[in-house]
């Protein structure tokens, strides 16, 4: 009774000639009994994106409050071609800034993000900064057409009550 649906986007403006595209989906199945914890997937980033085609390094950044405890375990970036890398701080409430993730950011190869697990709770802020290089003469804003930009990360976080969060309960 679930199911996914997994999405492609190909960009074959630069050839005449057809593509041929293929991927893997790898599963692991097992009894109910076998999850530990149940995880879920919150988008941490921000829909306010305008990228000047100038060439030169530009960054946009998103926050996100926790209103209840979360543990983040990994995830992937979300960005587009014009993407370099991707950080993100945390911002506990009872200290110092600590910086959980500093990555580079490659549209043809997104790949799992492993990083310490970490809990963010009440009061704690996380900030996602996504950094660009656009060099087609033309702005970039928010889209998912390959001609605009995306500004997300993707975290798995330990499940929350259905009352407390969604997917985009931390996009600024």
């Amino acid at each position: 009774g679930k199911f996914m649906m997994i999405v492609y986007q190909v960009d074959n403006r630069a050839s005449a000639s057809d593509v041929t595209i293929s991927t893997a989906i790898e599963v692991k199945l097992g009894a109910p009994a076998d999850v530990s914890t149940e995880l879920e997937m919150v988008f941490l980033g921000t829909t306010t994106i305008s990228i000047p085609g100038d060439g030169m390094l530009h960054n946009v950044s998103g926050l996100c409050a926790p209103r209840e405890p979360q543990t983040f375990v990994g995830g992937f970036e979300l960005m587009g071609d014009t993407g370099v890398s991707q950080r993100l701080i945390h911002f506990p409430a009872s200290g110092s800034q600590v910086t959980r993730l500093d990555a580079p950011f490659d549209p043809t190869n997104m790949q799992h993000l492993a990083f310490p697990r970490f809990t963010a709770t009440s009061g704690d802020f996380l900030r996602t900064t996504c950094n660009y290089v656009n060099a087609t003469g033309s702005t970039r804003v928010l889209g998912d057409r390959l001609e605009q930009e995306l500004c997300y990360l993707l975290l798995y976080r330990t499940r929350l009550a259905p009352s407390v969060g969604g997917l985009y309960a931390c996009v600024s």
